[in-house]
């Protein structure tokens, strides 16, 4: 069975091991579909959930209310969903938004402005959803957990983040010189090595930064 392949973590291996040997020890409890990954598994059971939200004019039924609502335009004759066009600019460094209160967020990067106060501990934040994830720390909540290694996170993004290095998958490639990475915000980091785009701005001596830290 060795085919070579090395692994950095033993429950990775395992599950490799599994592709060799076409065990399949997860089992759907509903309709008995077996998995090799209890990861998949988890994700094939979502398609068992009820379809909660029904069209009132042809009883078609969705799981997502985003979707039944995406569907009711058709019956209204209306155009489906369309992505908003990115056409306001960061003053800063360029960047596009679709909306210029989006803009206004963002700019938080460059003035360093943070309005968001954690009240247990006094520390601030320039965004409403990172004081949120913070406030886990004081409550000791971290509801996601991983699947191979049932390591637990805060975030859906981070737990997705982790369960890359268990695949070793590095999906984020630089057009530049071909390096790899788990991570968009990884890859947009590196990638001002070869732009010497440098946003982050001192507010002391207006010297600037390539990255925050």
């Amino acid at each position: 069975l060795d085919c070579g392949k090395a692994f950095s973590c033993q429950s990775t291996l395992r599950s490799h091991c599994q592709t060799h040997t076409g065990e399949k020890p997860h089992k759907c409890s509903v309709c008995e579909k077996s998995f090799t990954r209890k990861g998949t598994l988890l994700k094939h059971q979502r398609s068992h959930l009820e379809k909660q939200y029904k069209c009132p004019e042809c009883d078609k039924s969705f799981r997502c209310k985003y979707y039944l609502r995406k569907h009711e335009r058709l019956h209204k004759g209306e155009k489906p969903f369309k992505r908003v066009p990115k056409n306001v600019k960061c003053p800063e460094c360029g960047k596009c938004f679709g909306q210029k209160s989006q803009v206004i967020r963002h700019q938080r990067i460059h003035t360093g402005e943070t309005p968001h106060l954690c009240s247990e501990c006094g520390r601030c934040f320039g965004y409403r959803s990172s004081l949120l994830r913070h406030e886990k720390l004081h409550t000791g909540d971290r509801p996601y957990q991983c699947p191979e290694c049932e390591k637990t996170f805060l975030v859906p993004a981070e737990l997705r983040r982790h369960q890359k290095k268990h695949t070793g998958e590095k999906p984020f490639k630089c057009e530049e010189c071909g390096k790899s990475f788990l991570t968009a915000p990884m890859l947009q980091a590196h990638q001002r090595i070869h732009t010497g785009l440098k946003p982050y701005k001192c507010v002391e001596c207006g010297k600037c930064f390539s990255q925050k830290k």
